[in-house]
């Protein structure tokens, strides 16, 4: 056998160098990276919009539990009429730390007037509010992180917080509403939808669009 062919048989068979070794593994581990960026990125956003459609679920909870008549069976006993049923979200914490972008309430208007009232806002569980049903906590870091109220003339404007989603029995549509220093409730007129906008840690977002008719968009 040839110099020649003794050459290249040792070559063909010698495998791979340190070096090209080295560029294999950081050509892997760069590839690597960019795929669990990419994962984590789409992760992150996939859990954002659940969280989106599952609030938008608790919306449409209380508009089908307000147009049924239903009396939640704990205070049933303390009202004779069919009340309505709505959600709370208050961004400004200022109420004994209840209220804040990591949480809202699902309420019924046991009251009679109108909006989850004052004990409601403060409520922890149902015997400490009159209309409180429940407070949901948002987890994973994910948060409330602006509400926005668009009117009919075509402005809009932020709020910190209290905005409550009303619905009645009489009609699929919700009742915007919101309360003064004193914590009265009052109504919003002339809205024609609000923009409830939601963050994760790395900045994902996602909208839940209520319009006055009582139809609801997730975005």
């Amino acid at each position: 056998m040839s110099y020649l062919k003794k050459f290249w048989r040792i070559k063909l068979s010698a495998g791979m160098t340190y070096v090209e070794l080295m560029v294999a593994i950081a050509i892997f581990f760069i590839m690597s990276g960019v795929v669990l960026s990419n994962y984590r990125t789409f992760e992150d956003r996939v859990n954002i919009i659940n969280l989106a459609n599952d609030i938008g679920l608790k919306i449409v909870g209380a508009q089908k539990d307000a147009s049924s008549g239903a009396l939640p069976p704990s205070k049933a006993p303390s009202v004779s009429w069919k009340p309505a049923y709505g959600v709370l979200f208050d961004l400004n914490n200022d109420l004994n730390n209840n209220n804040n972008n990591t949480n809202f309430v699902y309420f019924t208007d046991l009251s009679g007037n109108g909006y989850c009232d004052t004990s409601c806002k403060n409520a922890t569980n149902s015997s400490s509010g009159i209309d409180y049903l429940d407070r949901i906590n948002i987890t994973g870091g994910n948060t409330v992180s602006n509400l926005e109220v668009f009117y009919q003339i075509g402005s809009s404007v932020d709020f910190a917080g209290p905005l409550s989603l009303v619905f009645t029995r009489s009609s699929p549509g919700v009742i915007f509403g919101t309360y003064n220093p004193s914590y009265i409730g009052s109504a919003l007129s002339g809205v024609d939808y609000v923009v409830i906008t939601l963050s994760s840690p790395s900045g994902s977002t996602s909208e839940i669009k209520v319009y006055s008719s009582g139809r609801i968009q997730i975005h």
